[in-house]
């Protein structure tokens, strides 16, 4: 009997330890695969809605009196451009996308010319849109930098100012006007991911304030990248 009985017991020592090392073994590598052939892969981002090249604000002046074209720099051309170049890229980021100026160094490899593609788009953003202006975009694609650019048009219109007639009591508002287009444009397909307007009238000059107002505004329906 006791002879048996250890004949009996040698081998389930062994057999029980090697059941729990191959069980063990077995469930741990079943857990690491199974995550990693179950766990969905993370889904491309749409086009347009990350990498954006924001190219350099176009801005017209323009005489409402007789409809010629001003000269930009004696109208605060330079502060109005920088301001919304500036104000482009930040509200941008802060809506998490990766936006790089047309100007800075890291887009400096594009092969369409900056003022090509600023002048295609303002024509675009205005509904006239142009072949060559998507063929260039359908070259960025290609190049694979960039999904989309940011462009923005800015209409500065100086008119006869506000005045009151002490005499017949006449009052003529001011003419003068600022508007402010902007739009995403997706490189791959040259269409509109997001496009808006703000419009601020009654002052020939454009100050900070009244910039600030007009972003503020212009930003209002752009989600945030997904």
């Amino acid at each position: 009997m006791h002879e048996v009985h250890r004949s009996r017991s040698k081998p389930r020592v062994p057999w029980l330890a090697l059941v729990m090392l191959a069980s063990c073994g077995f469930d741990t590598f079943s857990l690491a695969q199974t995550g990693s052939e179950t766990s969905p892969p993370r889904p491309a981002s749409p086009a347009g809605e990350h990498r954006v090249l924001v190219l350099s604000p176009r801005l017209t002046v323009e005489s409402l009196s007789d409809g010629s074209t001003l000269p930009a720099s004696q109208h605060d051309g330079p502060f109005i451009v920088s301001y919304l170049s500036g104000a482009a890229l930040r509200e941008l980021g802060d809506r998490k996308y990766s936006a790089v100026g047309s100007t800075d160094a890291a887009a400096a490899a594009v092969s369409i010319p900056s003022d090509t593609l600023s002048r295609g788009s303002s024509k675009l953003i205005r509904g006239i849109p142009s072949d060559e202006f998507k063929e260039a975009l359908r070259a960025i694609a290609a190049e694979g930098q960039y999904d989309a650019v940011f462009a923005q048009d800015a209409q500065l219109k100086i008119g006869p100012g506000g005045s009151w007639n002490a005499w017949s009591g006449a009052i003529t508002s001011d003419m003068s006007s600022l508007v402010l287009r902007a739009a995403l444009i997706n490189c791959a397909t040259g269409e509109n991911l997001w496009k808006a307007q703000s419009v601020h009238r009654g002052h020939e000059r454009a100050s900070e304030k009244v910039l600030r107002k007009l972003v503020q505004e212009l930003y209002e329906g752009l989600q945030e990248a997904r």
